[in-house]
């Protein structure tokens, strides 16, 4: 009887402690999981912190960009209208050489047909250089004379 009373309280130690050790491992098994929780709740607050701060640097970028692609295009766009400008003005210029040409070659023509050239005894070539002297047009226009 000694030996089953001996056995039955041993198994009852034994039952005791394996419970306790349940209890122990459950414990052990929760602060684990709340340790990796707590770690894993910081690294995602980390990344978190880490991704607002790369789109913030992003975002700053790309707006410096544009900006520069802006103050490009601006750039490029002053310099276009300069160029129109200076290339309207050519216009205007050669307009108004042809103006004035188509003027001094009526004027000859005028001349020629009332004889007055002839008169003074100047040849036509000599009185087209005078007269193209006279109206101040620039050298490329004095070449065409020869052509006459």
């Amino acid at each position: 009887d000694e030996l089953k009373e001996y056995k039955m309280e041993h198994e009852q130690q034994l039952a005791s402690l394996q419970s306790k050790a349940e209890e122990e491992k459950e414990s052990l098994a929760r602060v684990t999981v709340e340790k990796a929780e707590r770690q894993l709740l910081a690294q995602k607050e980390h990344f978190e912190v880490e991704l607002g701060k790369a789109r913030t640097d992003t975002s700053r970028k790309l707006l410096i960009q544009e900006e520069q692609f802006q103050k490009r295009i601006d750039e490029l766009s002053r310099s276009t209208d300069r160029t129109i400008a200076q290339k309207e003005k050519k216009i205007h210029q050669y307009e108004l050489e042809r103006k004035s040409l188509g003027r001094l070659l009526q004027l000859v023509f005028v001349l020629m047909k009332s004889r007055l050239l002839g008169i003074f005894g100047i040849r036509f070539s000599t009185w087209f250089v005078i007269l193209l002297s006279i109206t101040g047009l620039n050298n490329a226009m004095t070449a065409h004379w020869t052509l006459f």
